[in-house]
């Protein structure tokens, strides 16, 4: 499953959103989360994918518009960190 698919499935998850309604190009503001429910979704990735997020990084996340936007910085902060065997 790529950074993309996990993404959406726990976004979905998390806002009570069918994944056939979503994609990159979906609004953030589409899936009605609240800002609490939207910070538990960004460390839930974090975890999920095994990175953490800087200041800036999340000050992104949090103002982005479109899923794609999130799914960006997610597969950018991937690339940078060593997997760990």
């Amino acid at each position: 499953m790529s950074v993309a698919d996990r993404i959406i499935a726990m976004a979905c998850e998390e806002a009570g959103v069918s994944p056939a309604d979503v994609s990159p190009r979906t609004l953030v503001s589409d899936l009605k989360m609240d800002s609490l429910s939207f910070m538990d979704l960004v460390m839930r990735l974090e975890e999920a994918e095994g990175v953490v997020m800087g200041d800036e990084e999340v000050e992104k996340i949090l103002g982005a518009t479109y899923l794609a936007e999130i799914i960006a910085i997610f597969e950018t902060a991937r690339a940078r960190t060593p997997e760990v065997i």
